[in-house]
């Protein structure tokens, strides 16, 4: 400060605004708007980490719709500024903004994005693509899971080692076909899938995931391939084991892919079976289990006395939440 060894230093406004967005209190991005207020009363300049860090709060805010407003009012007041660059940071924390909190018009909102950085030379890191690929995956846009495939195309094909795709890039592009509407969704999700050089659970749910709820004529297919991605599992030489969300996922496949009746009965009891093997009988597959049987056949499978229901049977379950 001017002469004024006391003054609060632009640092330390930072870090308060900082600690405001990593806040669990409610209405912290509030505190974190009103601490920059309190900067401007005070005549200290905001610099680039200042708005990058109420970005990050905004993303966090769960504010929705309203969160993306401030956001896109604070994108564009550090764009028109003279004294205050917008980074790939910056970029990055408006991207997380919009993937946390907007689902509306995602595909042109990532387009827009990236070409704005384009326009000012900044050069999209790998996180920049992945949250890119992230807000199109949550988003309820057709055409989300198409520009999701062609971001990660460009990424494999890039010769720069630090935008190359990772686990988490495949696993939002994945994502992205999962929760399209589109009817070819299971075979897009299993593609990009088979790309991936360390396959993980995560990634291979998503897949399962993609083919529930599936058109009549693509069930039969997307019955395949659940089960082709479920057997590669357990055989574990590719080193990763299913969870119960696996066993959960695959139950909702047959429950929602299969007419009631001995040949659904027979799938079910395949994979409940491997589910007691495996020990990873959690309270969520049995609630999906319930839905996916009849109530006859449930008893077959789990006697009413609990004779057979033993604790081995959910040895191996940690209740992972569903990210």
């Amino acid at each position: 400060g001017s002469g004024n060894d006391m003054a609060p230093s632009v640092a330390l406004y930072n870090a308060l605004i900082n600690a405001w967005a990593h806040s669990k209190a409610t209405k912290s991005e509030g505190k974190a708007l009103d601490v920059l207020e309190r900067m401007e009363t005070f005549d200290i300049k905001p610099n680039t980490t200042t708005f990058n860090a109420i970005l990050t709060a905004l993303a966090r805010s769960g504010s929705g719709e309203a969160a993306v407003d401030k956001a896109e009012m604070t994108l564009k007041q550090m764009e028109n500024s003279d004294d205050v660059m917008p980074d790939v940071i910056t970029y990055n924390s408006y991207l997380d903004c919009l993937a946390r909190n907007g689902t509306s018009n995602a595909t042109n909102r990532a387009k827009d994005t990236l070409t704005r950085m384009e326009n000012r030379g900044i050069a999209p890191n790998r996180r920049t693509y992945n949250t890119a690929i992230n807000f199109l995956a949550k988003s309820d846009d057709v055409d989300g899971a198409r520009m999701a495939t062609e971001i990660l195309a460009m990424m494999e094909g890039s010769n720069d080692e630090s935008i190359r795709p990772d686990a988490r890039t495949y696993g939002a592009a994945i994502n992205a076909w999962s929760r399209s509407s589109d009817p070819k969704r299971a075979e897009m999700s299993l593609e990009i899938y088979k790309r991936m050089q360390q396959p993980n659970v995560i990634a291979a749910n998503a897949v399962l995931s993609a083919c529930c709820f599936i058109p009549i004529e693509q069930r039969e297919r997307a019955l395949k391939i659940a089960f082709d991605v479920m057997n590669e599992l357990k055989q574990s030489n590719t080193e990763v084991d299913a969870d119960h969300i696996t066993f959960s996922t695959m139950l909702k496949v047959i429950g929602t892919g299969m007419s009631p009746g001995a040949d659904r009965d027979a799938k079910v009891r395949e994979v409940f079976e491997r589910c007691c093997e495996n020990g990873l009988v959690s309270d969520l597959v049995l609630r999906t289990l319930t839905k996916c049987t009849s109530h006859q056949f449930l008893s077959e499978l789990i006697p009413s006395d609990n004779s057979k229901f033993s604790k081995d049977w959910s040895r191996n379950v940690f209740e992972r939440s569903t990210r």
